[in-house]
């Protein structure tokens, strides 16, 4: 079993839900995702709780026009309904369920874009709703990367899908490489039926670095993209070859560094 620690800052839960999804407090420590059909089930049926009692919290009555928040509610209700049929599903149709989940999971995060979360008056209601929103999403994503560990899923990432953005697809690398190797590994990379994968340009990660780690905008690695510091671009520092040029994720900076430094690697093709 894979255990990731997200440990953020208490501060840091106060910031605008689009900016900043993946918080919790100390109570919140960590997220264990499953390894077996049992505890993928616990996740769901945790989720299922988190998620009702969401219903009740969460600023329905703040959208108009009334076809519109009907609408949201809609939506919210036919989330629940694929939770429950996953759950039901998940001993005897794993293939059902890994698409039961998937699409609840996104459609949960885009309906949550569309609430007005900051029209909540009260400061600690708000935060608390973000932390329920956060673990709904942890609990969806737990019970997906079990299915990235169980039968017949080794072919394909978490969600099955790769992220678009900007007109190119974008594959993470498990491993902090050098430029040399990332360059290799990039090439040598065969991913969603394509080859001739490649390092981003610096203009290219700058572009894509704050939507690339929204979760609710990247649902296939925005999770672990938000947890990124230096990674690599292709491009040379002008001044000097053996630096190359690379972003911080945190701080969203351009900075370099000498290229046989081990960073993360993102690797890119057009689509």
């Amino acid at each position: 079993m894979r255990t990731d620690i997200y440990a953020y800052e208490v501060g840091e839960c106060m910031k605008p839900i689009h900016r900043n999804l993946v918080c919790a407090f100390f109570f919140l420590p960590l997220v264990a995702f499953a390894a077996n059909i049992a505890s993928a089930k616990k996740d769901l049926e945790e989720a299922l709780i988190v998620f009702d009692r969401l219903a009740e919290k969460l600023p329905f009555s703040a959208v108009s026009p009334a076809a519109r928040r009907a609408e949201l509610k809609s939506r919210y209700d036919n989330i629940r309904r694929m939770v429950v049929a996953a759950i039901a599903k998940i001993e005897s149709d794993v293939e059902a369920t890994k698409s039961l989940i998937n699409g609840s999971f996104q459609e949960f995060s885009q309906t949550m874009e569309l609430l007005p979360i900051e029209s909540i008056e009260d400061p600690f209601s708000k935060v608390y709703i973000r932390l329920d929103i956060v673990r709904v999403h942890l609990l969806l994503y737990a019970a997906i990367e079990w299915l990235k560990e169980g039968p017949a899923s080794e072919e394909k990432p978490a969600l099955g899908y790769p992220w678009r953005y900007n007109g190119l697809f974008w594959s993470p690398l498990p491993a902090k490489l050098s430029v040399k190797q990332a360059e290799e590994a990039c090439r040598a990379l065969t991913a969603f039926g394509k080859s001739g994968w490649r390092l981003p340009r610096i203009k290219e990660l700058q572009d894509a670095v704050s939507t690339m780690k929204n979760p609710m905008k990247n649902h296939e690695f925005g999770f672990a993209a938000a947890q990124y510091d230096e990674v690599w671009s292709a491009d040379k520092d002008p001044m000097n070859e053996r630096f190359r040029l690379y972003l911080h994720f945190q701080r969203i900076q351009v900075r370099k560094a000498e290229s046989e430094t081990p960073f993360q690697v993102v690797c890119v093709i057009e689509e």
